[in-house]
């Protein structure tokens, strides 16, 4: 067998070089990691963009929908507006149509009661004689 300091000196070299072996699987691993959170990072922010990218969208459409919603109501109301208007019209024609009505009539019934009268006051007048 050899001597125990050459003995040594092969274990202690076997364990240098297992030694930088697993140095140098820990720095690939490292490396590996950080490569992998680099892309996982890289990633995010493209996910965050895209994210960002869509809210905007959304909000852009909801707030032209909104947009919409207010000419359409706005819309509705001048429409509303013109219907009360025309309801009130013809509520005042109605009501002036009525006044007149009550009026001819009115006025019908008195002629009616002033003719009554005048016959039959003729009729219970004293009658004259021919002479």
């Amino acid at each position: 067998m050899s001597d125990p300091a050459t003995r040594l000196e092969q274990i202690r070299a076997e364990v240098q070089d297992l030694h930088d072996q697993i140095s140098d699987y820990i720095e690939k691993m490292q490396g590996s990691a950080k490569a992998e959170l680099a892309e996982a990072q890289v990633e995010a922010e493209g996910f965050v963009t895209r994210m960002q990218t869509v809210v905007e969208t959304r909000t852009q459409e909801v707030r032209a929908e909104i947009d919409r919603a207010k000419d359409r109501m706005g819309v509705a109301a001048l429409q509303a507006e013109d219907k009360v208007s025309e309801v009130r019209e013809g509520i005042n024609a109605a009501g002036a149509s009525l006044r007149e009505g009550a009026q001819h009539a009115a006025q019908a019934t008195k002629e009616t009661i002033s003719d009554l009268r005048t016959r039959a006051a003729a009729a219970i007048a004293p009658k004259k004689e021919p002479v």
